[in-house]
């Protein structure tokens, strides 16, 4: 499992995951997805190479903040993550038409997870 999770983006295997106190009661969302080799490949180089980058807590305020404003204000690069971005970046790693990593996970919900 990769997470982004305060302090760093961390690669934990999936036992030590699911003991981590906050992960206990959680009700986890799977969405398969069909990935060619190639595709997992590129999904596990670019998350590889996010390990060790820090939490992004600033930019989980901004999310926050375009949901009444429409506006993002916060960082538009991959150097620091939290956990959504994280995600999206991934992902964006192998589809053609690129989700705006940025949205805030309200309008992530409307344009494209009722869809999956």
């Amino acid at each position: 499992v990769y997470e982004a999770d305060y302090p760093r983006v961390v690669m934990l295997p999936l036992h030590v995951w699911f003991n981590k106190d906050k992960n206990k009661n959680v009700k986890i969302k799977k969405i398969p997805l069909k990935l060619t080799r190639y595709q997992r490949s590129k999904f596990r180089r670019y998350l590889n190479s996010q390990v060790g980058k820090r939490y992004e807590l600033a930019n989980f305020w901004w999310h926050l903040v375009k949901i009444f404003t429409n506006k993002w204000f916060g960082k538009t690069n991959d150097n620091q993550h939290y956990c959504y971005e994280l995600v999206i970046h991934c992902v964006n790693q192998i589809v053609k038409n690129k989700i705006n990593p940025y949205l805030n996970p309200s309008e992530f919900y409307r344009k494209y997870y009722q869809n999956i």
